[in-house]
């Protein structure tokens, strides 16, 4: 039975019913359905014979008509199944929301950079690497290096190749990590304040809370539950510094078009950030890896 199938039918019924009809001996059943499908291999079938007699059923359809008259229904019931919540923006707000489903609702493209999200076929080496892989790859490098050891290319290469060694990642993720790259952030001025800073968070995943009026403006003073992942964030002056780091694949001259994109991301981040640590984010950065370029939001 296909993975799809299973997922498309919730019943125990539908799920029993359609391998009986896989079976070589289930052509009723098929004919019933209009399925053709047989499959090749045999299964057991345990059969169970009951000998019920035609009164035994005209006995018991007779109970449960019998029974069906003596529940006694509401006289509201037709209004009650039917009853419409008069609150009509509130009843179409989604109760959470990731920041990614309000970025898509927003029609704004974004992935999630978790190394979880790859094709285990990459894992194994059976299937090339997109180009959201190699930033879902990149995003999980970034968040597990040692910040005291990113003073050169050379050392951040040490570090990913101990990464394989130690099958963290693949030979072949390793290949799609630009460590110069990498490396210019790090030397770049926003890097040189992230590794003077003596609090630094990476993937930081939170929940919180998000005004609804950001998927709907009629929807104002109501709140969503929101989650997500901050790249990164430290702290400086006793207040908050966010940086997303994006793999885009764009121009210097286009970043600064492009990192509009990623503003109402920015917006839930800060907002997360702020309700849970209590702190001001003074400062929001965008910084494309490919191009080496900083854009302040």
């Amino acid at each position: 039975i296909s993975p799809s199938f299973l997922t498309a039918h919730k019943t125990y019924k539908n799920w029993v019913v359609s391998a009986l009809m896989s079976h070589r001996d289930a052509s009723l059943l098929r004919s019933l359905s209009g399925s053709e499908t047989v499959y090749s291999e045999d299964f057991p079938v345990i059969t169970t014979e009951y000998n019920i007699t035609e009164k035994e059923i005209s006995s018991y359809l007779e109970q449960d008509t019998k029974l069906k008259k003596e529940i006694l229904l509401p006289d509201n019931l037709d209004s009650v199944l039917n009853y419409d919540y008069p609150d009509k923006i509130s009843k179409n707000l989604p109760a959470k929301m990731s920041v990614t489903e309000i970025k898509r609702r927003l029609e704004e493209q974004e992935y999630v950079p978790s190394l979880s999200g790859i094709d285990n076929k990459h894992f194994l080496g059976l299937s090339p690497i997109s180009s959201a892989d190699k930033g879902t790859i990149t995003h999980f490098v970034i968040q597990s290096l040692d910040l005291k050891n990113v003073n050169s290319p050379e050392e951040i290469r040490r570090q990913i190749s101990n990464m394989v060694i130690n099958k963290v990642i693949t030979e072949k993720q390793a290949e799609v990590i630009n460590p110069d790259k990498i490396y210019s952030f790090f030397a770049s001025s926003i890097g040189q304040r992230l590794l003077s800073s003596s609090f630094v968070k990476r993937e930081f995943n939170f929940h919180g809370e998000v005004d609804s009026e950001i998927v709907n403006p009629e929807a104002k003073g109501r709140k969503i539950l929101t989650m997500g992942t901050v790249d990164c964030f430290f702290m400086e002056n006793d207040k908050i510094i966010l940086i997303d780091f994006k793999t885009d694949n764009i121009k210097k001259e286009e970043a600064p078009e492009r990192a509009k994109n990623y503003r109402i991301q920015l917006d839930c981040y800060s907002d997360a950030l702020s309700s849970i640590l209590s702190k001001i984010v003074s400062e929001r950065y965008i910084y494309f890896l490919n191009c080496d370029e900083l854009i302040k939001l």
